[in-house]
């Protein structure tokens, strides 16, 4: 262990019993941290990082300690073989500090009241970092600075407080905790690299493994398996899709595994429970996980419901897993039922059964767009004005907003569910309408199209289950020789799943995204148009061979657009252009 000199700042290193007391610091990283190479070179000054080793160092001295461990500068980052002791002993070395000094550099000094809900304190990044959550639970003693080095107070005095900013009640006794539990508590934890999801969880779990940088959502995947390997505790089992996630309403399968931490931010409240005393442990084989479980049948066999030795608050909800067969071995559902311990003591149970669940990469989908702004300006500068906005279902958290300083249009927020649809009602002279369409795909992929009809919307948007194939470019051809292109782009300026929407008219006609048809083998593959009584889609409803999907949007938008049985666009209506 390598440890700084709190008085003359050079570095030493420490093996076994010889390691002295020691003070360690928690902090965020941030610009110019001050590393092992730049101490080499002597106390740098100029760096922003000084000046907060400099404040530990000082307050170590004051408080008798000769020696600290900083991890910017303790650690020789450039040796692979010591960073990976580094990440491997992490938890013990701030577990068996003698003091922690948590640094909060995003909390003021001027400060009134730390306990209001607006306060510094409680939105301290330091409580979102993934490395932080181990930093809070190991040391025994933690005192808390603002950005001047002032104390806040320790962990043990704010304990409420931390609670309720965190919401972790095992302070103090996280090993009280259920494996579900402690992975609640680092859902929402943010790391620089995806890895470090997993690694920095390694302590908490009492779990040594080496740190593959590179591997991606695999190290979290290697991470379980280790729990599983140290514990029987089920509670790894109870994990959800997390809210905001792509959710098909199909049977959605995947391994015994969770993807990521944030498939557990539902299970705060899951403990363990035995249901099953007489359960044999689980093993992990090159088939899959395999498990010895009781069981029964469920949606005519085709479904098998496994009650876990686990329950979510209270005693008489039994959590369980929804099993169905796929070749080989079985895949579950990434949703779990919850039965009531009395409703469990009718169940004719099949009796104990063996069972491989393999564990797919289970890649998660796209992110959902947060913001899509409808560019609508083109229109306006022709007479345009927005008549209507909407959005269906209305689930979830989707709404409109016209962004302060953005003169563009209107913007879309936090359009999730792939079923989910919105539109843009665009009026010239209260009697023309042009309706503009985004939906998002299965692969959470957005979608466009337009509707140049003077229709309701009530009438188009419930209608159909939207088309993989529907694309994010689209033009048509509306009337007097016009035509309306809508192209999706991403925009920097809104964030990392921002986009914007631009609508144009065009004088001249010109289609340079015109709809498509596939070909194949010289035949036109291209669907009959339908109308609108077609089939509304029930998202809870699986669809099988003998029943056929509902006629696919953008075919039925197509016949919409086209107007007329003919193809032609319906001329009586004028859109007040000059015809050419």
């Amino acid at each position: 262990m390598r440890l700084l000199h709190t008085t003359n700042y050079t570095l030493h290193e420490f093996y076994g019993e010889d390691i002295p007391f020691y003070a360690i610091l928690s902090h965020r990283w941030e610009k110019e941290e001050v590393t092992i190479e730049d101490l080499k070179h002597g106390i740098p000054k100029l760096l922003l990082g000084y000046g907060k080793i400099m404040g530990c160092c000082r307050r170590a001295r004051a408080d008798g300690w000769m020696w600290v461990w900083i991890d910017s500068c303790c650690i020789d980052k450039s040796s692979s073989a010591e960073l990976s002791e580094a990440i491997n002993s992490m938890f013990d070395w701030y577990r068996n500090a003698q003091v922690c000094y948590a640094y909060l550099s995003d909390v003021s000094s001027a400060s009134s009241s730390h306990h209001d809900l607006n306060s510094s304190f409680r939105n301290s990044k330091w409580f979102t970092r993934g490395w932080t959550l181990q930093e809070l639970l190991a040391p025994h003693w933690i005192q808390f600075f603002d950005e001047e080095w002032s104390e806040i107070g320790t962990k043990s005095s704010l304990r409420e407080l931390i609670t309720s900013i965190t919401g972790i009640e095992h302070l103090f006794n996280f090993n009280d905790a259920s494996v579900a539990q402690k992975m609640c508590w680092a859902s929402n934890r943010e790391t620089t690299r995806l890895e470090d999801q997993a690694y920095c969880l390694m302590g908490l779990f009492g779990v040594k493994m080496p740190p593959l940088y590179g591997e991606g959502r695999h190290a979290f995947m290697r991470l379980q398996s280790e729990i599983i390997h140290k514990t029987d505790d089920e509670t790894i089992f109870a994990w959800m899709r997390p809210e905001g996630f792509r959710s098909t309403g199909l049977i959605d399968e995947t391994g015994m595994l969770a993807p990521s931490p944030a498939y557990f931010e539902r299970s705060g409240r899951v403990r363990t429970y035995t249901f099953d005393y007489d359960r044999p442990p689980h093993t992990m084989t090159n088939k899959g996980l395999r498990l010895e479980l009781l069981t029964f049948e469920a949606s005519q066999g085709v479904e098998v419901v496994a009650p876990l030795n686990a329950v979510d608050g209270d005693e008489d909800n039994v959590l369980a897993l929804r099993l169905w067969k796929s070749h080989t071995s079985y895949s579950r559902s990434a949703e779990l039922y919850h039965i009531e311990k009395i409703q469990l003591n009718g169940v004719m149970f099949k009796g104990r059964g063996v069972f491989f669940v393999g564990q797919s990469d289970d890649n998660p989908p796209p992110p959902f767009p947060q913001k899509v702004v409808f560019n609508t300006q083109s229109l306006k500068a022709r007479g345009f004005e927005i008549a209507e906005r909407q959005v269906y279902p209305i689930i979830g958290c989707a709404y409109w907003q016209f962004e302060h300083g953005d003169r563009r249009g209107p913007t879309l927020h936090r359009f999730k569910p792939y079923w989910q649809r919105a539109a843009i009602v665009l009026e010239k002279n209260n009697s023309t309408r042009l309706i503009i369409i985004l939906g998002i795909s299965r692969e959470n992929h957005l979608w466009v199209d337009i509707i140049a009809q003077d229709i309701s919307t009530e009438k188009y948007i419930p209608t159909t289950f939207p088309e993989d194939g529907n694309t994010d470019r689209i033009s048509r051809p509306v009337a007097d020789g016009y035509s309306v292109t809508a192209v999706l782009k991403k925009d920097h300026g809104l964030g990392l799943e921002g986009y914007v929407l631009d609508i144009t008219l065009d004088p001249k006609g010109a289609l340079p995204w015109p709809p498509t048809q596939i070909w194949r083998n010289g035949s036109d593959m291209s669907m009959p148009v339908v109308g609108l009584e077609s089939k509304r889609f029930n998202p809870g409803q699986a669809y099988t061979a003998e029943k056929s999907p509902p006629t696919p949007v953008s075919r039925v938008f197509s016949a919409m657009s086209l107007g007329s049985s003919k193809g032609k666009m319906d001329r009586k209506s004028s859109w007040g252009f000059p015809k050419k």
